[in-house]
């Protein structure tokens, strides 16, 4: 019979799935603490990519020597020079040289 089968489990298989209380699974949790990223109109990037490439020519430049040149923090110069080397428009060589790739 079908109440002896279930007296016959093991007690962990006797119990009921518990209920959640919380929010319906289509609420989305709140963001995890931390910095927000400040947001930047695009005439903004693109100058200040227009400022990172005419600086930088065929020939290598530190990377250090383009943050005193711009004079801009250096976390948004470095930002803006990963967004720069992953559409291959800069190269980044040994020893933080930077070269520009012109797009031919």
């Amino acid at each position: 019979t079908p109440a002896a089968a279930q007296t016959a489990l093991p007690k962990t298989a006797q119990r009921k799935a518990p209920t959640h209380s919380g929010p319906p699974p289509s609420h989305h949790p709140d963001p995890l603490p931390g910095p927000v990223p400040a947001t930047r109109s695009l005439s903004d990037i693109a100058q200040v990519h227009s400022q990172i490439l005419s600086r930088l020519g065929p020939s290598p430049l530190a990377e250090d020597q383009l943050i005193r040149d711009l004079a801009l923090p250096p976390a948004t110069i470095v930002q803006h020079l990963l967004t720069l080397e992953l559409e291959g428009r800069v190269h980044r060589a040994p020893g933080g040289l930077l070269s520009r790739l012109d797009l031919s």
